[in-house]
C-alpha cells in the first residue's frame, strides 16, 4: 500500500515535531522542482524529501540517546522484506534491533519505523527512514 506525500508529510510532522513548519511542509507538495539547489526554498526541500524511496535509495537510520553507535540498513534488505536483526555498533558496547517482514513492508512503501534496540544495560531508539 503506498502512501501518498502529504500522508508521508503528516506523518513526518507528527513525529520529528515539526508543528512549526508543518504548514509549510504539507504546502510543497505541489512545488515543482526547477528551482536551482541554492535557490530552493523551504517548501521545495521538503518535497524533495517526501521523494524518498526506501527501495531505491536505500534508508538513513537515527539513534535515539547516541553515544557513538552506528547501523545501516541497505536496500538490498529492504527489498527481500525478511527479518533480519542488525548490531548498532561503536560507543564501546553493542546493541541490536530487529526489523521485522511488517517493518520492511511499511519502509517499501517509504513509511518510517521506530524500533528500540536492545541490550543488557540500556537502549535506544532506532528511526530508519527512507533516503
Amino acid at each position: 500500500m503506498a502512501i501518498s506525500r502529504k500522508e508521508f508529510l503528516g506523518s513526518l510532522v507528527k513525529a520529528t515535531g515539526l508543528l512549526a513548519v508543518g504548514g509549510a511542509v504539507v504546502a510543497a507538495c505541489g512545488d515543482s522542482d526547477s528551482k536551482p539547489d541554492a535557490a530552493k526554498t523551504v517548501d521545495a526541500k521538503a518535497a524533495d524529501a517526501a521523494a524518498a524511496n526506501c527501495s531505491t535509495n536505500g534508508t538513513a537510520v537515527a539513534i535515539g540517546t547516541n553515544h557513538g553507535h552506528s547501523v545501516m540498513v541497505p536496500k538490498e534488505d529492504v527489498v527481500a522484506g525478511t527479518d533480519k536483526t542488525y548490531t548498532l555498533s561503536g560507543g564501546g558496547h553493542t546493541h541490536s534491533v530487529t526489523v521485522t517482514a511488517a517493518n520492511f513492508t511499511a519502509l517499501k512503501s517509504n513509511t518510517m519505523v521506530v524500533l528500540t534496540s536492545s541490550n543488557d544495560g540500556h537502549t535506544h531508539s532506532v528511526t530508519i527512514t527512507c533516503a
